[in-house]
């Protein structure tokens, strides 16, 4: 029962663990991408904005709809990444950050995660370092623990007592 619970438990973190690492991924395609380029030099007069071009809602806005769109394209190959990574117990760094560089190939080769018109050689760069921010931040919040639901509810060995009788070859 212990083990269900668990297991539970850790299907919650691994949730929180995606949505975040989506979003943080969004924001960095977002910035890397030059998604900014087309919210600067908007005239407030014709667009409708009062104020600055850029507004904190913008920023926010943008980074939701990335993030968004990116844990759309990237969640059934994130999906199996997670799963091998919790079977096997992958909890290094290195295997999580390798996780996310193999999960945005998979999704940039196999799905529409890059766009079609631009630099493809730039678009893939960058989509290979938006694997690496998300599976960095994925291991920040759920992949550093992968496969100890695996371990609750099972007895712990404890250590063997030493004979407390035997001489102390110091003593004599």
């Amino acid at each position: 029962m212990e083990r269900i619970f668990a297991l539970i438990g850790r299907f919650f973190w691994v949730a929180i663990g995606f949505i975040v690492a989506s979003y943080a991924a969004g924001g960095f395609l977002a910035i890397t991408s030059g998604i900014w380029r087309n919210f600067i030099g908007i005239d407030p007069s014709v667009s409708g904005f009062e104020g600055a071009p850029i507004t904190q809602f913008e920023i926010f806005l943008v980074i939701g709809v990335t993030g968004s769109l990116l844990g759309r394209a990237f969640f059934l190959p994130a999906m199996v990444a997670i799963a091998v990574s919790e079977v096997f117990r992958l909890r290094s760094a290195l295997a999580s950050l390798l996780g996310g560089v193999a999960v945005a190939f998979v999704a940039g080769y196999l799905g529409d995660a890059l766009p079609e018109h631009g630099n493809f050689r730039r678009g893939w760069e960058i989509l290979l370092a938006t694997g690496v921010v998300a599976g960095g931040v994925y291991w920040l919040i759920a992949g550093h623990r992968a496969g100890r639901w695996q371990d609750a509810g099972r007895r712990k060995e404890l250590p063997a007592k030493e004979d407390s009788k035997a001489p102390d070859a110091a003593s004599e």
